[in-house]
């Protein structure tokens, strides 16, 4: 098991331009016009009342409080010019609804920041050189992680990892020079990739090894690549609320 607590900073600032919401539930808006491109519309006029869903991306425009509206736009769809797809129901178009449906039914829309800290413990580290094997000896590493993917991919989400750590290795006379078995600490350092789906992740990294005074056992895999996979679930996310 892949155990990785990660430590990430996400914003809510739903009532601010550019901010990212969603919806609890299905609201009534007034669809404005078009936010560029010359054409016809063919779903809906100016001034038509519609009824915007959940599970979609909106991003605020602007906010009147004194006059009760919002308006906002979806973020870009990329599922096909067919009238049936949200691509052609949403791209590009203005939309506003009371700023009091709005209080009631948007949620903030959180998403991470492109680094993130955490620990990582690997169930394995597989030793591909002479005397090739698995080490499964405990093992703790801090890691930092850059988030590749587009920060508005809300499902999947890749990120490169770097780190370091300790943990112990297993030594006897068929790795080393040691007379009998015995575990020696070690320090670690490793790089590689995490994707995450949901709150459910799956690693691969690779790292080297080294035992800090391995004159006395002269450990075969000192410094030598070795290879770790894992899946795990996310454990808790830390989160910081910025409410206008």
């Amino acid at each position: 098991m892949l155990a990785i607590f990660c430590f990430g900073i996400y914003y809510a600032q739903t009532e601010n331009p550019g901010q990212m919401f969603e919806l609890k539930a299905n609201t009534n808006a007034t669809y404005l016009n078009l936010m560029k491109g010359i054409g016809p519309d063919m779903v809906t006029v100016p001034g038509t009342h519609v009824m915007v869903t959940e599970k979609v991306l909106f991003i605020v425009q602007s906010v009147d409080k004194g006059n009760n509206w919002v308006r906002f736009y979806a973020r870009p769809y990329s599922d096909g010019p067919a009238p049936t797809s949200n691509a052609f129901y949403y791209n590009d178009k203005l939309f506003e609804m009371t700023y009091t449906d709005y209080k009631a039914n948007a949620k903030d829309a959180a998403y991470p920041d492109r680094i993130n800290f955490g620990i990582i413990t690997l169930p394995f580290k597989y030793r591909p050189q002479k005397g090739a094997g698995f080490d499964t000896e405990f093992n703790l590493n801090a890691a930092f992680g850059y988030l590749v993917t587009p920060k508005y991919f809300r499902k999947t989400r890749l990120y490169i990892q770097g780190g370091a750590g300790i943990g112990t290795v297993g030594l006897d006379s068929s790795n080393s020079k040691a007379t009998d078995s015995q575990d020696v600490s070690i320090i670690t350092g490793f790089a590689g990739l995490m994707v995450q789906y949901n709150d459910v992740q799956a690693g691969i990294y690779f790292g080297a090894d080294k035992i800090n005074n391995n004159q006395k056992f002269d450990w075969e895999h000192q410094g030598n690549l070795w290879m770790s996979l894992g899946v795990g679930f996310k454990i808790f996310t830390l989160s910081k609320s910025d409410k206008s």
